[in-house]
């Protein structure tokens, strides 16, 4: 039973795709995303499949795996700074207040933070990570204000806040609010509170009159610099959280891409061993996806495969099998008294008991011929019982037969003919395959049936040696003593009575039957297609819509199931050495080698093929990472630009100018693709130079990094500006100014030291945030920064960091500084790992997604290649989307041309399929010029014949179709055409150039000129003869094929071997 259809199947896989998460671009490499629509697009895609929940609680888990990891860092850090505090200290007694601080923080803030680790609680509570965030992010920023409160109120000293930019970058980077909206408010609160420290800390003392005043020239770096912070905090959540749920999508399209390869190769085996043994089917569909991909390569490289695209005879050899011969006697008078629908009714009927006789007897049914039945037991695996099987299902169908002539009053009967030998089994020819058997035993089995007797199972002696003890018989039909064949063969045969005595009773023979009984049925071994359980188009659209919703709930559940292997972060170098493989299914395998295939150190592809790849994809975040650096190196400008003192006022003005400009530059051309595909196509040749400029600024991953690294350069450059024109000689030996630091007066010297290392935090964080740049480069440029600016603070100013102003008495301020710059540079890096790991998983994802499709795509295509060689196109689709599965299909045809062309060959007595095979595909590729406007269909190959007929695609009275005729090569043919030289409906698509059109042109004068002159001729009559020419054009051809064969094939034959010859009729 054929399961497949190439165009629902494909309609159905299409409509999944189109319904999918993420929109493919072969120009993009991999997914496309608008960027206004970037995060609420895919939000609105999970909702739509409904794996919103399923994606919370994959965040929920990434976010607890955040939360163990905040912990061990907080605690690190806590302790690190309790240390450094006690070392630096004199005093034990303030030492012991701020260390217990300390330590007491980090306690109550993981005591916070670990109630999320509680899963279950997680999962009933909605608000137990708004308490979680809440309560850490309080108590973080409280334990830093109590140490400068205090400070304050005991010793009257102003502290500046040490960890700012640490807690409300975890506020954005660890804490489990899953919605940026609700993270908000936090971090507002936070920021809010910082601020109000701030104003407190930019309180300054003149020494003059004794008073103190807000000096705004402190307090507005700060402040812009909480506000960089939140910037940067909000385009990294947004990139994780788009980061996230790609995974989650494409994990899902890889498993409903995993169904639909499924039942896209269940449909092709379906449909292949429903025709074709199993053991050939495999061959056969091999072969064609070989070909598939041989015919993608360039012509140029196709040469060096062209011994591949040779005919190959797809032939098995057989040995100690039985053939059964069953033949339905009176088949003529019911031809003849029966209304079609009846006839093919009462034939569906009888050849599908038929069939299910084959399955309880392992039976391979191999064709109908007409009202002949025959098919061979002891393939692909023998067995001792073949012989058995064939009697046994002899006997089965004409019981059989005897109920249905009782139930429909029918005269009819069965002649059986069973012989046991040695067969060739394959197929044959480039259309319409057909499982074929062929030997001297075969035609034995034929014989028998003929000689047999209605009612009887008529076996040979090579068949009898195997059943001898099992049936009692009796000596054969006194026609088979005269039939010519058999008596040359020296065939001596016997009619089957019944089982003996020793068949009953017989534990071998029990034993075999109950293991056939056991045996899976055929719908048990593939999925069949739903949708032909449907009579109606309406149905069959409900089914599918059914079918897509159940492959669909399928991948929800599957991605449900195994939400905890989705990547959260990567392995580290001891479970990399010391973990042992485990046990993996497909799908975990394809995980665990994704996640071998990524470095630890670096995050590289181990394949750099892969790795060039990456960095080839367009990430349109890239846009936003852009604007983030502008609206930083703003910042940036605000915060040195307010600087008590301005050395060079034209210089900086300069410096300024230069930046903004080329800033902005970049910013445009970044923005201007995404902007311009809103708009109508640019016309201005400015404006499409630049759009194609902007596209190639995504798709090239040099100049990505180049502008990365440039707008880099940019913010330290303006963050360092004050310290190009500081002379850190002159201010060391100015007197006045170093007494008036030391009496307390002067925070500053020369510029704001506090203000720079707030531009470098930011420029480090906004390194670690800048999307699709490779890890190691932001590494090397991350480390870069640092250390230069560790040797400004402590080699070249280290007098003006060491007059700023400190976060703990006990430590010297350059260390507070570098204390800043590493818990951010520790925790944006370690955060920035974390996206890149699981991008990398995404696009190994999505690059195998795309194998699967095009996997998915092999097989389509080789099932239409399948459904081509079989049946009519038309018929398929009827058959197969508008009627039940055992309901027969029937046409009937106002007229229809049909040739028997028949292989006359002096044959030497043994089977020549190598032979048989080439002049069929020659027949075969003569066909394929037969497409239109007539078809002319192959039916079959009975032995030596050739049997075609056309007519099957006309409407009568349609005279609307082309007269034109296109060649059809088949992927089992040779690129060649045939040798023929008829009539000029085979000739149009031989010719070339003017000619062909020259004949087209005067096939249409005709057609016009007769239909329009004759007017007493219908246009079915016309028709008609359109048939009967089609189809004498086409046995002239074989003619002509024939002869062009044997020119030839006669010098490697011999010449003393007689020409094969071809006889055809037609009616």
């Amino acid at each position: 039973m054929i399961i497949g259809l190439a165009d629902e199947l494909k309609a159905s896989m299409e409509r999944l795709r189109d319904e999918a998460t993420i929109r493919s671009s072969k120009e993009h490499h991999g997914f496309l995303f608008e960027w206004a629509e970037l995060k609420s697009d895919l939000q609105s895609k999970c909702i739509q499949l409904g794996l919103e929940e399923t994606y919370q609680v994959y965040l929920k888990t990434i976010y607890r795996n955040y939360i163990k990891s905040f912990m061990r860092i907080h605690i690190f850090i806590a302790m690190v700074h309790t240390v450094a505090v006690m070392i630096g200290d004199q005093n034990p007694d303030s030492t012991s207040i701020d260390g217990y601080i300390y330590i007491l923080g980090a306690i109550l803030t993981c005591l916070c933070s670990s109630i999320y680790l509680k899963k279950n609680m997680v999962m009933q509570h909605w608000c137990v990570e708004h308490i979680v965030a809440w309560s850490t992010g309080l108590v973080m920023s409280f334990t830093d204000f109590i140490i400068g409160i205090m400070a304050f109120m005991l010793n009257n000293d102003i502290l500046r806040s040490c960890y700012c930019a640490y807690t409300i970058s975890c506020l954005y980077l660890f804490m489990p609010l899953t919605n940026l909206l609700s993270l908000m408010p936090l971090t507002t609160v936070v920021s809010m509170l910082y601020s109000t420290y701030f104003t407190f800390t930019a309180f300054n003392k003149s020494i003059e009159d004794e008073r103190i005043n807000v000096d705004l020239r402190y307090l507005i770096p700060d402040i812009i610099f909480i506000v960089g912070l939140n910037v940067v905090g909000v385009c990294f959540r947004i990139r994780r959280d788009c980061a996230t749920r790609r995974v989650l999508l494409t994990r899902h399209l890889n498993v409903k891409e995993n169904y639909l390869l499924k039942f896209a190769k269940d449909q092709e085996n379906s449909l292949l061993i429903s025709i074709i043994p199993a053991q050939i089917a495999e061959k056969i569909g091999q072969e064609i996806r070989t070909r598939i991909e041989r015919y993608k390569l360039p012509q140029m490289k196709r040469p060096q495969y062209a011994s591949e695209f040779a005919r190959k005879l797809f032939i098995e050899s057989h040995y100690n099998v039985s053939i059964i011969f069953a033949d339905l006697v009176n088949y003529t008078h019911l031809t003849t008294t029966l209304d079609i629908k009846t006839l093919v009714e009462t034939l569906h009927d009888l050849f599908q008991r038929f069939d299910q006789a084959c399955h309880e007897f392992n039976v391979i049914r191999i064709k109908f011929l007409g009202d002949c039945y025959y098919g061979v037991t002891g393939i692909p695996q023998a067995h001792p019982f073949h012989a058995h099987c064939c009697i046994e299902f002899g006997r089965s169908i004409i019981e059989q037969i005897s109920e249905i002539r009782n139930l429909r009053n029918l005269d009819i009967d069965m002649r059986i003919g069973v012989h046991s030998g040695n067969i060739f089994s394959g197929i044959i020819g480039a259309a319409k395959w057909q499982y074929d058997i062929w030997s001297k035993d075969v035609d034995i089995a034929s014989h028998l049936e003929q000689t047999g007797v209605p009612g009887r199972v008529h076996i040979s002696k090579n068949s009898l040696k195997y059943i001898e003890a099992y049936y009692e018989y009796e000596a054969g039909t006194e026609k088979a003593t005269r039939d010519p064949f058999l008596m040359r063969e020296h065939i001596k045969t016997y009619l089957i009575i019944g089982p003996s005595e020793f068949m009953t009773q017989s534990k071998e023979w029990k034993t075999y039957k109950n293991r056939l009984k056991t045996k899976p049925t055929q719908k048990n071994k593939t999925n069949f297609n739903p949708l032909l359980q449907y009579t109606n188009g309406k149905d069959a659209e409900d089914q599918m819509l059914l079918d897509y919703n159940s492959i669909k709930s399928q991948a929800n559940l599957q991605i449900a199931k195994d939400i905890n292997k989705l990547p959260i972060y990567k392995l580290g170098i001891k479970e990399q050495l010391f973990t042992r493989m485990p046990r993996l299914d497909a799908y975990e395998m394809e995980d665990f080698t994704a996640n071998r295939n990524i470095s630890t150190f670096c995050l590289w592809f181990s394949d750099w093929n892969w790795e060039s790849s990456y960095n080839s994809e367009i990430d349109e975040f890239f846009k936003i990472s852009i604007l983030m650096s502008f609206l930083i190196l703003i910042c940036v400008m605000i915060m040195e630009g307010v600087n008590k003192i301005i050395h060079n006022f034209a210089s900086l003005l300069i410096l300024y100018g230069f930046t903004l400009i080329y800033a902005s530059i970049v910013l445009i051309l970044v923005w201007l693709r995404p902007v311009m595909t809103r708009c109508s196509p640019p016309r201005q040749k400015l404006i499409i130079l630049l759009n194609r400029i902007s596209i190639n600024i995504e798709r090239m991953a040099v100049v990505r990094i180049g502008i990365f690294l440039s707008l880099v350069l940019c913010i330290m450059s303006t963050a360092l500006v004050h310290s190009m024109f500081c002379d850190p000689v002159a201010l060391e030996n100015d007197d006045d100014l170093i007494y008036e630091f030391l009496q307390g007066g002067h925070r500053t010297l020369c510029f704001n030291s506090w203000a720079v290392t707030e531009c470098v935090v930011l420029c480090l964080a906004m390194i670690f945030t800048f999307s699709h740049i490779p890890y190691c480069i932001q590494m090397i440029a991350a480390i870069s920064i640092t250390i230069y600016y560790l040797l400004i603070i402590f080699i070249e100013f280290d007098l003006v960091y060491e007059s700023s102003l400190v976060t703990n008495k006990t430590v010297r301020a350059e260390a507070s500084h570098v204390w800043n710059i590493l818990t951010v540079l520790v925790i944006y890096q370690l955060m920035s790992r974390h996206i890149l790991y699981i991008s990398k998983i995404e696009s190994i994802s999505k690059w195998r997604l795309e194998q699967k499709k095009e996997n998915a795509r092999v097989t389509e295509e080789s099932i239409r290649i399948l459904l081509q060689n079989i049946l009519p196109t038309h018929v398929v689709k009827i058959y197969l989307s508008n009627r039940l599965i055992s309901e027969p299909y029937y046409e009937q045809h106002e007229y229809v041309a049909v040739m028997f062309a028949t292989i006359i060959y002096a044959r030497s007595g043994s089977i020549e399929l190598k032979l048989l095979n080439e002049i069929i595909c020659d027949f075969d590729e003569v066909l394929g010029y037969y497409k239109s406007p007539i078809k002319v269909e192959k039916i079959k190959v009975a032995n030596w014949s050739y049997m075609a007929a056309c007519g099957f695609d006309i409407s009568v009275g349609d005279t609307s179709y082309s007269t034109k005729l296109m060649p059809f090569q088949s992927m089992f043919l040779l690129n060649r055409r045939p040798n023929t030289k008829s009539l000029a409906s085979a000739q149009v698509p031989r010719m070339t150039g003017s000619k062909r059109q020259e004949v087209n042109t005067h096939l249409e004068e005709n057609t016009s000129s007769e239909t329009d002159t004759d007017e007493n001729s219908s246009s079915s009559e016309w028709q008609k003869r359109q048939v009967v020419m089609t189809m004498a054009n086409f046995a002239l051809d074989l003619l002509a094929s024939m002869n062009s064969f044997n020119a030839t094939n006669q010098l490697e034959r011999g010449n003393e071997e007689p020409p094969i010859m071809l006889r055809i009729g037609k009616f």
